[in-house]
């Protein structure tokens, strides 16, 4: 992930040159006990977190806390992504 941020920051360099403007965006999911413990069940098809994310929600939190950091370091635009969540029940 972190090479292809600097290649892609690489990109946006050259194009802010020529005066475009590149957005990079970058998705994460809200890690709510209910999404791992259906992501471990019935997975979306094309997702795929490792065991170490489905392994409990503090690990997923971790993990998500790190890719945040990581697209910060590369001014990564954060998608949030937390279906399922309606309201502070479902958190």
């Amino acid at each position: 992930l972190r090479s292809s941020f600097q290649w892609l920051s690489n990109i946006r360099c050259e194009e802010e040159g020529k005066g475009r403007n590149l957005a990079i965006c970058g998705s994460i999911f809200l890690p709510t006990p209910k999404l791992i413990a259906q992501q471990k069940f019935r997975p979306w098809n094309g997702v795929f977190l490792c065991d170490e994310f489905l392994g409990s929600p503090n690990n997923a939190r971790q993990i998500v806390l790190q890719m945040m950091k990581l697209y910060e370091q590369y001014n990564v635009e954060i998608l949030i992504e937390a279906p399922g969540v309606r309201n502070d029940k479902d958190m």
